[in-house]
């Protein structure tokens, strides 16, 4: 026989089932299905309605053409059932991240529940209809894969009533004693029962794993040169750690306060870039860096005399922090971080970390928690953290209790803030006479425009006709110079305020060399030569 022949012989309808019960149970067991993915989440009610809809609607047509089957409909149905296969393809094809059966089973119910609809229009013989109730078995499968209580029982019990049926009715079919009797079903239904309860008092129980495995990965890693050294980006290993970003207006490198240091006289622009995103189990506070402490304008971290300032921890991913990083009883709290930029190899967390997923050979932690990995972190990493939150409750703040502070950290953390190099430099600037005329006289008396201009308080005075026109000349002129120039020369101006001046000297000639590295450094001379204006970056 030709090839074409065992098709045309293997497709060959069966002959017609007559049996209405048969039909019946069949389709009731396949709707049970349906509505048991429904009520756990993995079809929508939409959906579940219309498919239970349309089986009931193609089990009555193929009924009605049992006898008279059409040729050309198992070709449109093999069509469908191939569009449906194609679907569930593309959406896992589209989901990121997919390692195990439970990220598709939501995309299985929607594709085993699109088949038996298609199936359902031509079923004309028994064989058809028994594929449809050995079908309804992958349904009821993958809703309990989702079940988590016993309302999952009910679906079960009816599940198992229809398939009985069917059962019964098939086996009537098949030996010409029609209709099966109430007491064989009632007979096959307690034997159920019964090998069911034996199988859960003598199998063991299903254990679920007592060890969770959360994602983590790493992209565009570079290894960090020195232990617990702090890294700018994954860009490169050697790229200095700056306030601000070298992609953004500030121009100078790095994240804005990812720093060893946190210089408060830097101000950066904050932007609406992305830098990552993060699923939590509830809303909390997230740690990074903590300093201790400040000398007027740069907060520092001093480690205690005599004790390390961080110590590592090896071993591989996952790793145990427990009580040195500070963990405490509290809420679980999971994190996972998301980069969707190059970001410093900080492990961010919440309050108190227990655990860290980290795909690296070690991570670095400090006496206040902080965690360090020892490679910087491109796009694309991800790493889990699990934390213990504490969160009192009114009743509990309200009963504590004050504790003493020894004299170190008093110091430490009551430190009074220095004064800003702004407000210092405006201070020089007003003459003692100024001063305390300005203290001594308060309300009565108003410094001029005239007299601020004298003292130097002020570089420029104008009428109120004239201020607006003065004001639109000087915001022309600074458009026609660079933005991250005009940036970097004002953070070396503002500050240098409070600096020697050798310290003042090598703090600018360190951004400066930085902005070699902008667009903008060769477009200036660039455009010079060329006698046409600059096109300054806008990035």
């Amino acid at each position: 026989m030709s090839v074409a022949g065992r098709i045309k012989a293997a497709n060959k309808p069966g002959p017609p089932e007559h049996s209405v019960l048969l039909r019946v149970a069949s389709t009731g067991a396949v709707a049970v299905g349906v509505a048991a993915c429904a009520a756990e989440g993995e079809l929508s009610f939409l959906v579940a309605s219309v498919s239970i809809v349309a089986l009931v609607a193609g089990n009555l047509f193929s009924y009605r053409r049992r006898s008279r089957p059409l040729p050309w409909l198992k070709v449109v149905l093999a069509v469908v059932a191939l569009l449906a296969f194609w679907r569930f393809f593309f959406a896992i094809s589209g989901t990121r991240g997919v390692t195990n059966l439970g990220a598709v089973e939501g995309p299985l119910a929607v594709l085993f529940t699109w088949i038996q609809v298609t199936h359902s229009f031509d079923v004309p013989s028994r064989r058809d209809i028994a594929f449809s109730l050995a079908g309804s078995v992958t349904l009821m499968a993958v809703a309990a894969a989702q079940a988590l209580d016993m309302t999952f029982g009910a679906y079960v019990v009816a599940w198992a009533a229809c398939a009985l049926v069917g059962l019964g009715s098939m086996w009537g079919s098949m030996s010409g004693a029609g209709r099966p009797r109430a007491r064989t079903l009632i007979a096959g239904g307690a034997t159920l029962l019964v090998v069911a309860l034996l199988c859960i008092v003598l199998l063991p129980a299903p254990s679920v794993s007592s060890r969770l495995v959360f994602p983590s990965a790493i992209g565009g890693d570079v290894s960090i040169a020195s232990p617990a050294g702090l890294e700018g980006t994954a860009q490169g290993a050697t790229l200095p750690v700056h306030a601000g970003s070298d992609g953004g207006r500030v121009g100078v490198g790095g994240y804005l306060g990812f720093a060893g240091p946190l210089d408060t006289a830097v101000r950066g622009t904050l932007g609406n870039q992305v830098v990552f995103r993060v699923r939590a189990d509830r809303p909390t506070f997230w740690l990074a860096e903590t300093f201790d402490e400040w000398d007027g304008q740069s907060w520092t971290e001093v480690a205690p005399k005599g004790k390390p300032e961080w110590h590592q921890i090896s071993g591989g991913s996952p790793f145990d922090l427990g009580p040195e990083a500070g963990a405490g009883a509290g809420a679980q709290d999971i994190q996972t971080f998301y980069l969707v930029q190059p970001g410093p190899n900080l492990v961010f967390h919440a309050e108190s970390t227990d655990q860290v997923w980290f795909p690296a050979r070690g991570i670095f932690v400090d006496r206040d928690g902080n965690i360090r990995s020892d490679t910087s972190m491109g796009s694309g990493s991800i790493y889990t953290v699990v934390s213990s939150v504490v969160t009192p409750t009114p009743a509990a703040l309200a009963d504590a209790t004050g504790h003493t502070l020894d004299p170190v950290d008093q110091a430490r953390f009551t430190e009074l803030p220095h004064p800003y190099p702004r407000v210092a430099a405006l201070a020089r600037r007003i003459p003692l006479g100024a001063a305390l005329r300005l203290s001594l006289f308060g309300k009565s008396y108003r410094m001029t425009a005239q007299r601020a201009y004298e003292l130097g308080l002020v570089d420029e005075l104008t009428d109120a006709d004239s201020l607006a026109a003065l004001a639109d000349e000087m915001a022309r002129q600074l458009l026609q110079n660079s933005p991250e120039a005009m940036a970097v020369t004002k953070q070396v101006l503002w500050s240098s305020l409070e600096m020697g001046y050798r310290q003042a000297a090598e703090h600018a000639w360190g951004l400066i060399r930085m902005h070699w590295q902008h667009p903008d450094f060769v477009e200036g001379p660039k455009a010079f030569a060329e006698r046409r204006p600059p096109r300054w970056s806008t990035d």
